[in-house]
């Protein structure tokens, strides 16, 4: 009073400036409804089974009349919450102390009591062990103005007047098997699994076009001299398999040597290294889209699903059974569904995943949310597995879309509580505008992961179906290849015929050149002009070299004799030039009746040569 009538006393202080700022942050956080630390609530409503409800008409009416807004219908008033307790998950309750604690729930009416402006009081129910859910929220929506759980909404609990204000959580119908750990399959699979990136025709064009890729270089430079290292055989000299064997095997070898990485071609021919360019960058586009699927392949191994995806595999399945929690409304709807299936009533989701485990059925069927909470707890697990535990997995997509909610009667005559549902559902709405719901669940989830009694399984990424890459994925870059090749292939023709021709001459050149200096040059030595021309007209490069290594001996021997012959006889002698051209010069020879030494000496340097070096004539050049 002091205060408000700005008198101060010697005894009284203004406040702080810390005290300023927690007031007003208190002050700001009840404003705007955010969330603050709950204290512990004692269950005030006894089991009782009487009426705990209130009588909403008259608020009701003042909401039809416009004289109240419908977020503040309930402003004032003390609710009756009802529960029943059997997990902290959702509800911390304690027992021994009747004190409720915490979890999603206790939570979730906090943020939508401070928007609403109302209270509430809780108490904890109990279900009769023969009584289905659907017939205990039937009873018990006439007792308590709410029922705070996860209720999955159905027709049929629609038909008995429960109102669900607002889908706050997603209870959609799964089925959850245990991965098929086959060792025999996963073993074939381990041993073949680099087969997998590619399917099998796919395969089969990679290996047609090595082949025809070496076929095509073959024909394109096989010609060209001092190419690859393609020469004949010796045992097959001058036949098809000796070119075949030595030039296109060579090429066959290069070809799978440039898709392993070990080599490579090396074309001499501008059309040959075009040809070249396609190969190689075809073959990078290959073993890149290889590599990377093979890695997304082998991820995906561990993954094996034991066949069961649907409620029709498991009709499909003689004597298959599915695991379900007796008298909940999932196993109320897939009886109405599936009459034909049959069932393994147990008593809870845990049971549903043992009994899964101990091939009591093939599949577990439970709500989104069920699976999301029950996948970290120890029924969920196989200790017999080292290092793969969790081998439960959701597989396919939910059967059947379906929501859960809390619930309140449906009733707009004797209690009005109609109202409660329109005011949970506005409240919900905003809560999830903001984002309020999702961070509510993320934490109750996240207190199941670290008090689980199993430890937090991994978590696994989400993954697209991977499959084999075919011929109409790849075929693109072998249609360019081929594109390529044969647009270098029309072009190398003439080409070839050019190179062909021009090599030709000057063989024939060289030829004419080397008869000249044994017929004229030399006369007729013993053995040595039938010799030299059996290899000039063989023409391999074996003779020439040879022949070359000859002549040059000859010719060191002709300077030899010149001196000590000189003005005895005379001659001309002939040689090549670098151009092709002929040279003759005019030397002193030796007798016709002098022979050649028996053993022609092999000089260093020279029988790689085309043409005589000059310098073995003397002055001839």
């Amino acid at each position: 009073q002091e205060v408000k009538r700005g008198v101060w006393t010697k005894n009284m202080r203004a406040p702080s400036g810390w005290t300023f700022t927690v007031l007003l942050v208190l002050w700001v956080s009840v404003a705007v409804g955010l969330p603050t630390a709950y204290h512990p609530l004692p269950a005030t409503i006894p089991d009782n089974g009487q009426n705990h409800k209130n009588d909403f008409c008259s608020r009701a009416q003042e909401v039809k009349s416009g004289a109240r807004p419908l977020k503040t219908a309930l402003q004032g008033m003390n609710v009756s919450v009802g529960y029943i307790y059997y997990e902290d998950t959702w509800l911390a309750y304690n027992k021994d102390t009747n004190m409720i604690t915490g979890g999603y729930h206790y939570e979730l009416l906090h943020l939508v009591a401070q928007r609403g402006g109302f209270g509430f009081q809780m108490g904890i129910m109990s279900k009769r062990a023969n009584q289905t859910w659907t017939e205990f929220t039937q009873e018990r929506q006439s007792q308590y103005d709410i029922l705070a759980d996860a209720y999955t909404d159905i027709a049929d609990r629609r038909t008995r007047r429960s109102a669900f204000p607002f889908h706050i959580l997603d209870q959609s119908f799964i089925l959850v098997t245990q991965k098929d750990y086959e060792e025999d399959a996963l073993l074939h699979h381990k041993l073949f699994s680099f087969l997998a990136p590619f399917d099998d025709m796919l395969w089969v064009l990679i290996i047609f076009s090595l082949v025809f890729t070496a076929l095509v270089y073959w024909l394109m430079e096989s010609g060209i001299k001092h190419h690859d290292d393609m020469k004949k055989q010796d045992k097959y000299v001058g036949t098809w398999l000796g070119n075949f064997t030595g030039n296109a095997g060579r090429a066959m070898y290069l070809s799978v040597a440039a898709f392993t990485g070990a080599g490579g071609f090396t074309p001499k021919t501008p059309f040959g290294r075009l040809f070249n360019a396609s190969w190689t960058f075809a073959l990078l586009l290959i073993v890149s889209a290889y590599t990377a699927n093979l890695a997304s392949l082998l991820i995906g191994v561990a993954d094996e699903s034991s066949g069961i995806e649907t409620p029709q595999d498991v009709l499909a399945t003689a004597g298959a059974k599915v695991c379900i929690w007796a008298g909940t409304a999932q196993h109320q709807t897939m009886k109405s569904m599936f009459p034909d299936m049959g069932f393994h009533e147990v008593p809870g989701v845990a049971a549903a995943l043992v009994g899964v485990r101990e091939e009591q059925c093939v599949a577990a069927a439970m709500g989104v949310v069920d699976w999301a909470e029950n996948e970290n707890y120890e029924a969920a697990r196989n200790r017999d597995r080292p290092g793969a535990e969790c081998d439960m997995q959701m597989v396919g997509r939910p059967f059947k879309t379906a929501g859960a909610s809390w619930i309140v009667e449906g009733d707009a005559a004797a209690s009005c509580s109609s109202l409660v549902a329109d005011v949970l559902a506005l409240l919900f709405l905003e809560l999830g505008d903001e984002h309020e719901l999702d961070a509510l669940l993320e934490r109750a989830l996240e207190y199941v992961k670290k008090n689980s009694n199993a430890g937090e399984c991994p978590e696994i990424e989400e993954k697209t179906e991977l499959t084999a890459l075919s011929v109409s994925a790849m075929g693109g870059i072998f249609l360019l290849h081929a594109f390529i090749t044969i647009v270098c292939v029309i072009a190398s023709i003439p080409y070839t015929m050019y190179y062909q021709r021009r090599r030709a001459t000057k063989k024939q050149l060289r030829a004419k050149a080397l008869e000249e200096i044994v017929t004229n040059g030399l006369g007729s030595p013993k053995g040595g002009k039938d010799a030299m021309r059996s290899h000039l007209l063989k023409g391999s490069a074996e003779g020439i070299a040879r022949l070359e290594r000859t002549m040059t001996a000859m010719a060191s021997r002709i300077k030899e004799l010149r001196e000590q012959s000189k003005g005895q006889l005379g001659g001309k002698i002939s040689t090549i030039t670098s151009d092709g051209d002929i040279a003759t010069a005019e030397v002193n020879t030796v007798p016709r009746a002098l022979s050649l030494p028996a053993e022609t000496p092999d000089y260093a340097g020279l029988s790689g040569q085309s043409t005589l070096p000059a310098a073995a004539f003397g002055s001839t050049r």
